[in-house]
C-alpha cells in the first residue's frame, strides 16, 4: 500500500461523474487527468455531476461536546480497524474533554487521543447540566479500577449508567421545569431518537447489547464503508463505482 498521512484533515475523498449517469468516479489528491471510463480529457471536459467531498464518519472528539463517542480499542479507523473488532467508548464534556473508563480507572483524557473517532450521540440541550452529571459519575465508589471488569464492569457499562442517570435526572419536574429544556432527540414518551426510529428510552439503555444495535452498529457499518472505499483509493487513487440508477 502507498504511504499517505491519515489525519482527518487530509482524508479528502471526492466523487464525480463525467460520461455515465450510472457510474461514479471517486478519488482522493488529485482529480484524474482523464476519464477512466471514457478515455477523454477532463481538464477541458463538462462533468455530469462536478467533484464534491464525500462526508467522513470521523470527527475529533473535541469537535462534539456533550456527546458519546467511540473509536477502536486499539489503534485508529482508516488504518487499522476491521468489522468485529472491540470499540471503546467515552463521553465528552461541554468542551469536548473525554470522559473514559478502562482498567486506570475513570478519568479524562487528551484531545489527540480522540482525533479519529464516531459520535454516535449528542445532547446539547442538556449542556448545562452534562458537566456536573459527568463529574459525579467518576466519583462515584463503583468506577473504581478495582471494580473494572473487561467484560462485566467496563466502559460501556460506565457510558451506560452515565446516560441513565441523566434521563432519569432529566425527567423529573425539579430538574427540568419545562419540557422545552430536554433535549429535542427525546420525546414527552422518554423516547430517544435513534438513526432508525424512534425507540424506548428505557429499552435502549438497558443493555450494552441494544445500545449498540441502535447506536453503534448503523455507525460502524457506514465507517466500514468509508474505510473499505479509502483503502481501495490508497492503493488504485482512482475507483470507478456502478451506481442503482
Amino acid at each position: 500500500m502507498n504511504s499517505r498521512p491519515t489525519k482527518l484533515e487530509s482524508v479528502s475523498i471526492m466523487c464525480f461523474q463525467h460520461c455515465r449517469k450510472d457510474v461514479n468516479i471517486f478519488y482522493m489528491d488529485n482529480m484524474p487527468h482523464d476519464c477512466p471510463v471514457c478515455g477523454s480529457d477532463l481538464s477541458t471536459a463538462e462533468l455530469r455531476i462536478p467533484p464534491f467531498c464525500i462526508p467522513s464518519p470521523f470527527l475529533a472528539a473535541h469537535t462534539t461536546p456533550c456527546s458519546v463517542v467511540v473509536q477502536p480499542t486499539g489503534g485508529h479507523f482508516l488504518e487499522h480497524y476491521q468489522i468485529l473488532d472491540d470499540l471503546h467508548i467515552g463521553v465528552t464534556n461541554s468542551q469536548g474533554v473525554v470522559y473514559e473508563y478502562s482498567e486506570l480507572g475513570p478519568r479524562t483524557v487528551a484531545g489527540s487521543s480522540w482525533q479519529q473517532c464516531i459520535c454516535v450521540y449528542t445532547d446539547l440541550a442538556g449542556m448545562e447540566k452534562w458537566d456536573q452529571w459527568l463529574d459525579h459519575q467518576c466519583h462515584q465508589p463503583e468506577w473504581t479500577t478495582q471494580r473494572y471488569d473487561e467484560t462485566a464492569h467496563n466502559c460501556y457499562s460506565f457510558v451506560l449508567s452515565f446516560l441513565r442517570s441523566i434521563y432519569q435526572t432529566q425527567s423529573e419536574p425539579s430538574t427540568h421545569p419545562s419540557n422545552t429544556a430536554v433535549s429535542s432527540s427525546r420525546d414527552r414518551a422518554g423516547r430517544l431518537q435513534s438513526s432508525s426510529e424512534c425507540v424506548n428510552l428505557e429499552t435502549v439503555l438497558s443493555d450494552k447489547t441494544t445500545f449498540c444495535e441502535q447506536f453503534i452498529l448503523p455507525k460502524s457499518l457506514l465507517a466500514t464503508k468509508y474505510i473499505a472505499l479509502f483503502k481501495r483509493l490508497n492503493d488504485e487513487r482512482v475507483m470507478c463505482q456502478q451506481t442503482n440508477s
